[in-house]
């Protein structure tokens, strides 16, 4: 069974490569991301997802926006 420790140790790695499926399978999907260029990309929230996205509120640590500018290099 995977533990909440272990999960926070991989969830970066699953998010990696679920986004890097996503887009590359998406040719509209993928055009649409290599488009964004070197824009600053934030996932803003007003759920309270602090880890993924931005909350409105509390701030965040937007590892979505992290994470998409490397699948970009890697699909392109």
């Amino acid at each position: 069974d995977m533990t909440a420790e272990d999960w926070d140790k991989r969830k970066y790695d699953v998010m990696s490569v679920i986004l890097f499926d996503k887009f590359y399978r998406n040719k509209e999907l993928r055009k649409s991301l290599v488009d964004t260029g070197d824009k600053y990309l934030e996932e803003t929230n007003h759920w309270k997802d602090d880890c993924w996205g931005v909350d409105i509120k509390i701030g965040g640590q937007n590892n979505l926006g992290k994470i998409l500018p490397v699948v970009v290099l890697l699909i392109i």
